[in-house]
C-alpha cells in the first residue's frame, strides 16, 4: 500500500473519530414503520416495497453469547423497544437483513475493533488490511481483486471488494463494503446469483442514510 494512500485513511480514520461522540449503549436497532432504524450507529434505513427483513438479531445474538440477556431480549421485543448493552460487551453480531428473495439478501454486520482475535486494530488502515487478509483466508471467497473502490453510501465513505462464494458447490456473487464507526468495524454484505440480481440489491443502498 503506498504512503499517500495510508496518509489519506489516517487523515479520514482520526476525522470521523474526533467528530463523533460514541455513545453510551450500543444498539442492534429494529424496523418501525418500514424504515430500519440504529441509534448507535446513526442509521436510518427505509424499506424498499415488496422486500422482506429480520431486525432481530439483538434477540438471536443474546441466546448465542450472553444468557443473562435472553429474558431482556425477549421482554423488549414484544413491545418494540430497542435493545441496548455497552458497546465493549459486543464482540461481533449481525444488525440486520434485507431480502428479496432466496437469492438476493443484505446483511449488515459489525465487530468490535479492541476483541478481534489476533490482530491489532488501530486505525482504518489496519481494518482494511484485516478485512483483506480474512477474505483472502477463507477458502469460500474467491476475491476479484485485492485492489479495493471506495464509494459514498448515505453520506458516508465506505471501502468495497467483490468476489464469489462458493459453498457445497453452488456459487454467489458477493460484494462487501466496509467501514469504520464508533470503534467497530460495520460491513455491508451484498449477496446474489447473477449480476442483474446483484444490481437491483445496489440499487436499495440509495435508501440507506448515515
Amino acid at each position: 500500500m503506498s504512503k499517500v494512500k495510508k496518509v489519506f485513511f489516517a487523515v479520514i480514520f482520526f476525522t470521523v473519530a474526533s467528530c463523533n461522540s460514541v455513545p453510551d449503549n450500543f444498539d442492534w436497532g429494529y424496523v418501525i414503520e418500514g424504515n430500519y432504524q440504529n441509534k448507535f450507529f446513526d442509521i436510518g434505513w427505509q424499506i424498499p416495497e415488496n422486500w422482506q427483513y429480520d431486525d432481530t438479531y439483538a434477540q438471536q445474538w443474546a441466546k448465542t453469547n450472553d444468557p443473562d440477556f435472553v429474558r431482556l431480549a425477549e421482554a423488549v421485543y414484544e413491545s418494540k423497544q430497542r435493545i441496548k448493552m455497552p458497546p465493549q460487551r459486543v464482540k461481533e453480531t449481525l444488525l440486520f437483513r434485507l431480502s428479496k428473495s432466496e437469492q438476493a439478501s443484505i446483511l449488515l454486520y459489525a465487530e468490535n475493533l479492541a476483541r478481534i482475535e489476533g490482530a491489532v486494530i488501530k486505525d482504518l488502515d489496519d481494518y482494511i488490511e484485516q478485512t483483506l487478509k480474512e477474505a483472502k483466508g477463507n477458502a469460500q471467497i474467491t476475491l476479484d481483486s485485492e485492489e479495493y473502490d471506495s464509494e459514498r453510501i448515505g453520506g458516508t465513505t465506505f471501502y468495497k471488494l467483490t468476489g464469489t462464494l462458493s459453498v457445497n458447490g453452488d456459487t454467489a456473487l458477493e460484494q462487501y463494503y466496509f467501514t469504520v464507526i464508533n470503534g467497530f468495524g460495520l460491513t455491508i454484505l451484498l449477496n446474489a446469483q447473477d449480476e442483474t440480481t446483484m444490481v437491483e440489491l445496489e440499487k436499495t443502498l440509495d435508501f440507506l442514510s448515515f
